[in-house]
């Protein structure tokens, strides 16, 4: 257990709700296309059956809906899903279906209940690279518009575990849900997620603005104007002529985060944001993880710092040797 002797003692100032939207991975082929079905079963009764082809809205008896969403993919360190996949009814929680596979009475008392939003639910999963185990049975539900903190050393399983949670890699047995479809089943990369994992790449030849240009331009869903809004929140200039090769750490951690967040996703994957800031940069990132929260974003981040996990996190889990334990629920 890492020392972080102030994580049981912080209060978490804001509750926020939900909403978001958009997407950038890896190299994967695309999903497109939404068809709407009526009577048909919600996506998470054909789990363990044969997936149901392309995207579909499914619409039951009552009055919930669930949404697919829109996948483009390329090849980059960071992530902007597309579509917002929201659940309208309360009793429609696909966790305490009885056709899913994992028992809610075997998690914590906080993440069996049907009262809870969950916006990512991670089930059982294990991860191994040849033969080494790198997450051991890792089970844990993640509220909607909260901030979650996971803490521990370096090669402990955080950044495995993002990677899971993101389509980077695939569980070598459990399974991953975002917004109640499977990844790597019902879609290749989650909907509507941003992500920084690890060092943000980047052309070093061109501007930072021209940069995030390039990468919007793949999904066509921003123009200038946002992505400019998205720079300037950061703390960067959006018209500073600079390459991306003449660019300190923290400015690097900071155009990052504006990818991150450029196209409005509902949910960010943040691994170390605040690397390579110095303080009054730190002071800044934490009041936007503060806004963005108040804007209903579910927000996972890692962070070696004490400090930022106890002033930022709801809720607080620990990475040991690749076994997940709660610290503050």
């Amino acid at each position: 257990m890492s020392n972080y002797p102030d994580i049981n003692s912080s209060n978490s100032k804001d509750n926020s709700s939900h909403l978001g939207s958009d997407q950038t991975s890896k190299d994967a082929s695309s999903h497109t296309g939404t068809d709407i079905k009526q009577n048909a079963k919600p996506a998470w009764e054909n789990m363990g059956k044969e997936p149901n082809v392309g995207n579909m809205i499914t619409k039951s008896e009552n009055p919930s809906i669930i949404v697919g969403s829109d996948h483009t993919s390329k090849d980059a360190t960071t992530l902007q899903p597309a579509e917002l996949n929201p659940r309208k009814n309360a009793n429609d929680n696909p966790f305490a279906h009885e056709d899913h596979d994992v028992n809610p009475e075997s998690r914590p008392v906080a993440n069996a209940s049907s009262n809870l939003d969950i916006a990512i639910s991670v089930c059982h999963v294990y991860k191994s690279f040849k033969g080494e185990p790198i997450l051991k049975d890792i089970n844990r539900d993640f509220e909607l518009g909260k901030i979650h903190g996971i803490i521990g050393n370096n090669g402990s399983g955080k950044t495995v575990l993002f990677k899971c949670i993101c389509g980077f890699l695939l569980p070598s047995k459990g399974k991953i849900l975002v917004d109640y479809e499977q990844v790597g089943k019902d879609v290749d990369f989650p909907g509507d997620m941003g992500v920084i994992i690890e060092t943000p790449g980047f052309l070093p030849s061109y501007s930072g603005l021209k940069n995030l240009s390039i990468l919007a331009s793949l999904k066509r869903k921003i123009g200038k104007k946002e992505i400019r809004k998205a720079i300037a929140r950061v703390g960067l200039d959006p018209d500073m002529k600079k390459p991306v090769s003449k660019y300190s750490l923290g400015m690097r951690q900071r155009l990052g985060l504006a990818q991150a967040i450029m196209e409005d996703p509902h949910h960010l994957i943040l691994d170390e944001p605040f690397s390579g800031l110095d303080k009054y940069g730190v002071r800044e990132m934490r009041d936007l993880m503060k806004e963005l929260r108040s804007e209903g974003k579910t927000i996972l981040i890692s962070s070696h710092n004490p400090e930022d996990i106890a002033e930022l996190c709801d809720t607080v889990c620990e990475m040991d040797a690749g076994v997940l334990s709660v610290i503050r629920e």
